[in-house]
């Protein structure tokens, strides 16, 4: 089975009509390093991975159709990514620019026949119910969030408009500029790709207890970093009404929830051992006999791997696990410390505690 993430990087450097761009090839290879490579910003579960280094428009869409061939779940996620030259195309589409794009001798303007056009993989993507994520660094890219927010009623033909209007409630779309802009290449690769990979980099100080970033949590540093350098464009995201927030890196600023067994931990396992004949007590009268810090803490002590306390017979009671009484007896270790590990749901030993006898503690 293909994993659930796919990542297609494309680069346009080489064209026969068109300006070269050095910058695009420095640009995919970032994008590899930062989103599969480097293990503090890339998932645990790495995207399957397609790069396309100056292909034509023909191997292009050779190759998002050979991707939805192989999806065999519905909402799986790709991750497109472009950087070249790209151009507007009528009122509300977007074309990307390939190495065989022609030009009008006369007009100097692109053949929408030699290109790819954004409607094109918007409706190949909907019929194989994936969810896109798409990253473009070119200029006038803004021009592609038109296509998805353009007014129902406007489009026309039934079928392009049922296919366009599924996968646009199921995208989301981060661009460089608006479909008025251009964006600056330079020889290190494109200033908007730059500055989206140090953003990776550089993590969220904002959503610390987030393991993982979607591009809704980029967005906002990423904006205010392209402000502070200077730059005379503006990024842009348009995001679906029902597109899940899909994780696309790691939060290198990722602070996990983690809890530390204290000496008050250890009362209200005494509380309840009761020196050797073991209790179950009603919520509401431990809150009486140990105060407030101990009724709001206890739920803690059920949190694996402790479960060093479990629900009672009696409703709004608790009492020891077996664990708890034999931890209480001093006849059994525990880990000192507990983190939230977001990707499984539930609390592991944290990285390198000790484990401890509750007459340690």
């Amino acid at each position: 089975m293909p994993p659930r993430s796919t990542l297609i990087s494309i680069c346009g450097s080489t064209y026969a009509e068109m300006r070269l761009l050095p910058g695009p090839r420095k640009d995919i290879a970032k994008v590899k390093a930062v989103f599969m490579d480097d293990d503090k910003t890339a998932l645990p579960t790495r995207p399957a991975y397609i790069e396309l280094q100056d292909p034509t428009s023909a191997e292009v869409r050779f190759a998002i159709s050979s991707y939805t061939h192989t999806r065999t779940a519905q909402n799986d996620v790709l991750i497109l990514y472009f950087s070249g030259h790209g151009v507007p195309l009528g009122v509300s589409d977007f074309g990307l620019c390939t190495k065989d794009t022609s030009l009008h001798p006369i007009e100097q303007s692109p053949n929408p026949l030699t290109l790819v056009r954004f409607t094109d993989i918007l409706e190949a993507l909907a019929v194989a119910h994936v969810n896109p994520i798409f990253i473009f660094d070119a200029c006038y890219s803004g021009s592609a969030g038109k296509r998805m927010m353009v007014p129902f009623g406007d489009i026309a033909g039934t079928m392009l408009r049922s296919t366009i209007m599924t996968v646009a409630e199921s995208y989301a779309l981060l661009c460089s500029c608006s479909d008025r802009e251009t964006t600056i290449d330079t020889d290190e690769g494109g200033q908007f790709t730059n500055l989206l990979l140090q953003t990776i980099e550089d993590g969220n100080p904002n959503l610390r207890k987030k393991e993982h970033l979607s591009a809704k949590d980029i967005f906002d540093p990423l904006r205010k970093i392209i402000e502070s350098s200077g730059l005379d464009t503006a990024p842009r995201l348009y995001l679906g009404q029902t597109m899940i927030e899909e994780p696309i890196a790691r939060n290198t600023q990722h602070s996990p929830t983690a809890y530390r067994f204290s000496p008050y931990m250890r009362r209200i396992v005494e509380h309840y051992y009761n020196s050797g004949s073991p209790r179950e007590i009603l919520n509401s009268d431990l809150h009486r006999q140990l105060g407030s810090t101990s009724y709001c803490n206890q739920p803690k002590l059920e949190f694996a791997p402790w479960g060093l306390l479990e629900e009672g017979t009696v409703r709004g009671s608790r009492r020891l696990t077996r664990l708890g009484e034999e931890f209480a007896r001093g006849n059994a270790t525990i880990p000192r410390a507990i983190i939230l590990d977001s990707g499984k749901g539930a609390y592991v030993p944290a990285p390198d505690t000790e484990h401890v006898l509750i007459t340690s503690i």
